[in-house]
């Protein structure tokens, strides 16, 4: 018997490359994430100093997961490229105890490196040419002791000292770019959710999109997605309170409802009109605070029957450790300038991922037990205490953000791990029971499309029984307590309307709730 296809498809949005073209997906299977930067044609401007690059910016090229690396970006450029190569030629040089002197003519004819200074002894300053090149002192430098000849000179030491330093630059300034860690972030989300996904039967699909061209394209998806439906729609742009951020999730939530497909979104600490999160505990109780009339159109919005559609996340988290002293980068050391945080979103699903892989269910998400995320990046927060989050909260913060209609991310203390307390909706329901609904809307979809139009009345409803029950069997791990269907045709027409009643085991839906919906036919 024919059932339908049980991939967990979940669509991902965000500035996953710098320029957006496209409405449609670039949809992979969670082994294929290696190379899709080179099939997405990623690629990045970065502004830099002028003592960095003449030109004030630096092009960079992404054909891989790893090129976001500190060394892989080096490597893929090719001035920083050239820059390393003489340093390295230099250090090389170090270690055969080579004379300046047997290093210079190299130096001297390799062309595109940076200005350098090279220190001399003050006897040989006399006379000195005053328009000479900095790789024309590294000719001039003095003659040292037969000891030192016999080991690398200083001057060949700070030659070395002084590319690493200007490569060390390059970096912090590569990685202040707020676009560029926005489109890191956004690849480290992807990494954790194929990583998770290639134990199941996960398919991503990859849109790029800024926060800009989010709006434009979301009339656009409608009609893309309406014939390619997902399981899931993660979004990894910010959301604050303004009218603006309030009109998206509006209409994120109008596409959510249309599908019938759960979508992720997080917030910022602007959402409450912060400055940074540190700044939460000036606020009072977050439910009466949110009754004020600047979040009238959140309100609205928590009413709406399509948020039960919208989770609602906030609580950036760290994926790896910042680069630095504890944890250098390849070939060049330098300290990262800011956290590399990653939104709340990617935390969410790679949980799904995880239930999947355990149940075939996306809907183990929540509690210190069974929704755990390990192995994260941690930042030092100060007195002995290191944290995987922007941000702690305590039991009664929490709940607080719950009723509230959010569910933050919570680190557990001094330890490389977070947890959602809650799988809530913004309208309050539970995010598993809506997947779960969404997974068997789209099996009923399919047996609209498949069935023989020949089928009515108790003979469609017993085959649509054997394709429900045959699509959980194959996704096992768990089954079906209670099943009906009934269809009910209108009078001399092949026209009518399905109902389903479903209640999963509680190994399924732990919330043991009964799923109903009805689907004309």
């Amino acid at each position: 018997m024919n059932i339908p296809p049980t991939t967990f498809r979940i669509l991902t949005i965000g500035p996953l490359k710098e320029q957006y073209n496209s409405s449609s997906p670039l949809w992979i299977d969670s082994k294929e994430l290696l190379d899709a930067p080179s099939r997405l044609q990623v690629s990045a401007s970065i502004p830099v100093s002028g003592g960095i690059h003449p030109k004030q910016y630096l092009e960079l090229r992404f054909d891989k997961v790893q090129d976001f690396r500190p060394d892989r970006i080096i490597r893929s450029n090719p001035y920083l490229r050239n820059i390393l190569d003489a340093r390295n030629y230099v250090r090389e040089a170090r270690k055969k105890g080579l004379s300046d002197s047997d290093v210079a003519p190299k130096l001297e004819s390799w062309a595109g490196l940076p200005s350098l200074n090279f220190p001399r002894p003050k006897e040989r300053q006399k006379g000195r040419d005053y328009s000479s090149s900095p790789v024309d002192e590294i000719l001039k430098m003095v003659a040292v002791s037969p000891q030192e000849e016999t080991r690398a000179s200083r001057g060949l030491k700070g030659v070395e000292a002084q590319l690493n330093s200007f490569l060390s630059k390059a970096l912090s300034e590569i990685f202040s770019d707020q676009n560029f860690k926005a489109m890191e972030a956004g690849w480290q989300g992807l990494s954790m959710l194929a990583k998770e996904g290639s134990r199941a039967d996960v398919q991503i699909g990859i849109l790029p999109l800024t926060r800009d061209s989010l709006d434009d394209a979301i009339d656009e998806l409608l009609g893309d997605l309406v014939l390619d439906l997902p399981s899931l729609i993660l979004v990894d742009l910010p959301f604050d309170s303004s009218p603006r951020s309030m009109k998206s999730l509006e209409r994120l939530g109008n596409l959510a409802e249309t599908l019938m497909v759960p979508v992720l979104v997080w917030i910022t600490q602007g959402f409450f009109h912060l400055d940074d999160w540190d700044q939460l505990e000036t606020l009072g109780f977050l439910p009466h605070y949110l009754e004020q009339p600047p979040y009238g159109k959140w309100n609205e919005l928590k009413k709406k029957t399509s948020a039960q559609w919208l989770t609602i996340t906030c609580n950036r988290f760290l994926a790896r450790f910042p680069y630095g002293s504890s944890y250098p980068a390849r070939e060049v050391l330098f300290n990262e300038p800011l956290p590399p945080w990653i939104s709340p979103v990617w935390a969410l699903a790679t949980l799904a991922c995880r239930s999947i892989s355990e149940t075939g269910w996306p809907t183990r998400l929540s509690g210190s037990s069974q929704g755990v995320l390990e192995d994260l990046g941690l930042i030092d927060m100060g007195g002995s205490r290191v944290t995987p989050t922007e941000f702690s909260l305590s039991r009664d913060r929490v709940d607080q953000f719950l009723m509230a209609g959010i569910i933050p991310l919570c680190p557990i203390k001094n330890r490389d791990q977070a947890f959602f307390p809650s799988d809530r909706t913004l309208a309050g329901g539970r995010l598993p029971y809506q997947l779960v609904l969404t997974r068997m809307v789209q099996a009923l979809i399919w047996c609209n499309e498949h069935l023989s139009r020949d089928l009515q009345g108790e003979e469609l409803a017993r085959e649509i029984e054997k394709v429900i029950i045959g699509f959980w069997e194959k996704i096992g791990s768990g089954g079906i307590e209670q099943l009906q269907v009934s269809v009910s045709m209108a009078e001399r027409e092949k026209r009518g309307l399905v109902s389903i009643s479903l209640k999963p085991s509680k190994g399924v839906l732990p919330s043991h709730e009964e799923i109903r919906f009805d689907m004309e036919w």
